[in-house]
């Protein structure tokens, strides 16, 4: 069962967020973005025209980063787990 994750806890305060507003709270470009799609780890949902992000699928994918130790591109990093990633 998927547990659930508050978005608020992140800042995260609307139902859904653009792509735009996504690439922001990730701070990461276009491109990287929609390879975390592809790759299946940030579920979009089409509305229209429009590509949105349920912002508790934003607050898990931002868990799993922060669980696994690895950054937004899928890259772990070395060491015993405690060390922050050099941004």
């Amino acid at each position: 069962m998927k547990r659930s994750i508050d978005p608020h806890a992140f800042g995260l305060h609307k139902a859904a967020y653009s792509v735009l507003e996504t690439m922001a709270i990730l701070s990461i470009g276009r491109s990287s973005l929609y390879r975390i799609i592809n790759d299946g780890r940030l579920p979009a949902v089409k509305f229209g025209k429009k590509t949105l992000f349920y912002a508790s699928d934003i607050a898990a994918f931002l868990t799993h980063l922060k669980e696994t130790g690895s950054d937004v591109h899928g890259h772990t990093k070395s060491g015993t787990g405690g060390e922050k990633l050099n941004a």
